[in-house]
């Protein structure tokens, strides 16, 4: 019985850390902090994805992010828009998720400063916390950081 209990506990962690969750806000933690306030432009097309991470019959999006195409699809996408090259977004902070099984996901969060902005009221960067010295961390062939 004691080997079941054990089998039983591991498999419900599995299955809860496989579960999408909300990202948390790490805008304030020092490495950083100094990224608020930058631009990121985009250097070719790409798409606005905007995915729930509840129930798909509520049709509620919970995050949109930028990405290049081709990306992913799945029942949890509600709606993909458009995102031309040399677009430019601010960083207003930095959401992620911090994973026990799985690898660290961060993203910047960013505010579209176009005139034609999409309609969006914030949208998700990610970037890889490994290579933040290299473009902060954005796929270079994408998306290019700039500090003004």
């Amino acid at each position: 019985m004691k080997n079941y209990l054990i089998i039983f506990i591991i498999s419900v962690c599995v299955l809860v850390s496989c579960m999408p969750q909300k990202y948390s806000d790490y805008s304030e933690d020092e490495i950083f902090i100094h990224f608020i306030g930058k631009y990121i432009v985009t250097s070719i097309e790409a798409e606005a994805v905007g995915v729930t991470f509840g129930s798909i019959r509520d049709q509620k999006i919970d995050y949109v992010f930028i990405v290049p195409e081709p990306n992913f699809s799945g029942p949890e996408v509600l709606s993909r828009t458009k995102v031309f090259a040399g677009s430019r977004f601010k960083v207003i902070g930095v959401y992620g998720s911090v994973g026990i099984f799985f690898q660290d996901r961060f993203y910047f969060k960013v505010v579209s400063i176009e005139p034609d902005s999409l309609s969006e009221s914030f949208y998700l960067i990610e970037f890889n916390l490994d290579y933040i010295s290299d473009n902060a961390g954005l796929d270079e062939d994408v998306f290019l950081f700039h500090s003004g």
